[in-house]
């Protein structure tokens, strides 16, 4: 195995997701982009559905200075793709396989047996656990996840979940999620929403960014909505994402009963996700269950306030009232009261903003978190681990 002054160590990226993906995808990509590849040379791999006509992964790695590689995935247990990513291993010398999902995990697993002096790691993202079929998926993958002798949880909320389901807490590390604070920086951006969908110019704007699933908990935004709307005739809610055809037709109807419509914008999935964040005047998250969010990050240090459900790793990121406001799961009452009161109380919201990008600064910069993860990945190959 590569020591401290052998070679760079030979990393596979190993993910599955559909169509954008989520917050995991901009962090891998981010990672294998920014490596300091004297230290690491990352090839990213992704598992893509043969169903997944929409698949975007590859456009948004190409011209990104990585080695990129896609591996059709044609059913829950797929031979042809185990023997294809074993090619990759034995290929590029790869000293560590890090997977990122429990079917990637799984992969991973068959992949080490395959290969004994291949080291293993697994990134806990956390789990979407409102579903029967989420919960069947998170429980495989804890018990997957105990077969590992590294693990990274993206919170200390993640890590807790993880020991209490058996695994080891001295087999965890908890690296949070990052976020490239030079880029993400409010330079005087196109605010672009506005003009694009005839919002007028003195309104104040709530958005949210996500993927369009039940987890993100749309029903209790559109709430917030109605409630405030009724109030703030100049308050529009944005909606930034995209999902199932199905999620997204029921959210619309929803906001078409509450009466709100004509206030809601759905844009659909955004790249130019800058132009779009600094159209906002506030950021509003109703999740039910979150990692680390890297949307939340985004907003944070591009200086937009932000209100949010206190869920998984969320109370981490912030100190409550002072760089970020928190609310229980389906508070529309409380969520709604503070952002009528940050309408009319612009101070306050500027405040808020301005604690929330010192804390990217100080806590959660992307350079910070690629030294702490290539230290870790150094102390994996050479055998020295440090929790």
């Amino acid at each position: 195995m590569p020591s401290s002054i052998d070679k760079p160590i030979n990393l596979m990226e190993l993910r599955g997701t559909y169509t954008t993906g989520g917050g995991p995808d901009k962090t891998i990509l981010l990672s294998a982009e920014k490596h300091n590849k004297a230290l690491v040379n990352p090839v990213v791999v992704y598992l893509r559905d043969i169903r997944d006509n929409n698949f975007q992964i590859g456009k948004m790695a190409g011209g990104r200075g990585f080695k990129y590689i896609e591996v059709l995935d044609r059913s829950k247990i797929d031979v042809k793709c185990i023997i294809e990513l074993n090619s990759i291993v034995k290929e590029f010398d790869i000293d560590i396989i890090h997977g990122h999902d429990v079917k990637t995990d799984m992969l991973a697993y068959i992949l080490g047996i395959l290969n004994p002096k291949v080291r293993l790691l697994s990134t806990a993202h956390g789990w979407i656990t409102n579903s029967l079929k989420g919960s069947l998926y998170k429980r495989i993958h804890l018990r997957t996840l105990r077969r590992f002798e590294n693990l990274i949880a993206v919170s200390g909320a993640t890590k807790s979940l993880m020991v209490e389901s058996g695994i080891t807490a001295d087999k965890i590390r908890v690296i949070y999620n990052g976020i490239d604070e030079k880029r993400w920086r409010n330079t005087g951006q196109h605010p672009s929403l506005k003009k694009e969908w005839n919002i007028p110019e003195n309104a104040y704007v709530v958005g949210t960014v996500g993927r369009i699933s039940e987890e993100k908990d749309y029903g209790t935004f559109l709430n917030v909505a109605e409630t405030i709307a009724g109030e703030m005739p100049n308050a529009y809610f944005v909606i930034v994402g995209d999902g199932k055809r199905d999620e997204k037709d029921e959210l619309v109807s929803y906001a078409d009963k509450l009466g709100v419509k004509d206030r809601v914008i759905f844009t659909g999935f955004r790249s130019d996700l800058i132009n779009v964040y600094c159209s906002f005047d506030l950021f509003l998250m109703t999740s039910l269950t979150e990692g680390i969010p890297n949307t939340m990050l985004e907003a944070m240090s591009l200086g937009i306030p932000v209100v949010s459900t206190n869920v998984g790793g969320i109370p981490e990121m912030v100190v409550n009232g002072e760089s970020a406001f928190l609310f229980n799961i389906g508070d529309i009452e409380g969520i709604a009261s503070k952002i009528m009161e940050l309408i009319k109380n612009r101070e306050a919201g500027e405040k808020v903003s301005t604690a929330g990008r010192k804390r990217i600064e100080e806590i959660f910069s992307f350079s910070r978190r690629l030294q702490i993860i290539e230290e870790y990945y150094r102390n994996i190959v050479n055998g020295t681990h440090i929790r």
